[in-house]
């Protein structure tokens, strides 16, 4: 299985497990939105390089992303205030961009960070415009830490047009 395979094997399985909150009516968009255990947001952590595990003051977004590509074999952690951290460059097996060449060619497992607090998402479409269709860690925020698969609650925010960086796995 390749790289990028493990990498949304791995994110769908964090989603689509256990007990999964569905639209209905009462205040939740439509999507999957599921609510971690504490010992899942400590793995998430600890896994990403925090070792202290799961801090209820963080936006845990780009962790959980970094949890993910680790899972899937990719070398890398979590800095706090910088993000994700690739530990070796030399093996190409992520690209980086930012700018507008970030927006261009979204393809699934892409890792998009957009304006709004800097919010790390994981592209589950190829779309060229508008909201992105995706897997989210912090999903509604660290009030109430949440992972999102095709929630609409951040389509004001999860948008090409606010893209700011794209990480995009080659292996």
């Amino acid at each position: 299985m390749s790289k990028l395979d493990s990498f949304m094997w791995w994110a769908n399985l964090e989603v689509y497990r256990g007990e999964m909150l569905f639209a209905d009516g009462k205040g939740y968009s439509s999507g999957i939105l599921r609510i971690p255990s504490k010992t899942e947001l400590n793995n998430y952590f600890i896994e990403a390089g925090l070792l202290g595990g799961y801090d209820p003051k963080a936006h845990w977004c780009g962790i959980f992303q970094t949890y993910l590509l680790k899972k899937a074999g990719i070398q890398c952690h979590w800095v706090i205030s910088k993000g994700i951290k690739i530990e070796d460059v030399s093996k190409q097996e992520i690209e980086e961009s930012s700018g507008p060449a970030a927006m261009k060619d979204l393809a699934p497992g892409d890792i998009v960070v957009v304006k709004h607090h800097g919010h790390h998402i994981m592209v589950l479409e190829p779309t060229k415009s508008g909201s992105i269709k995706c897997i989210e860690g912090n999903a509604r925020g660290i009030t109430s830490p949440t992972l999102g698969a095709y929630y609409t609650g951040n389509n004001l925010h999860n948008v090409v047009q606010e893209i700011q960086r794209r990480y995009r796995i080659l292996s």
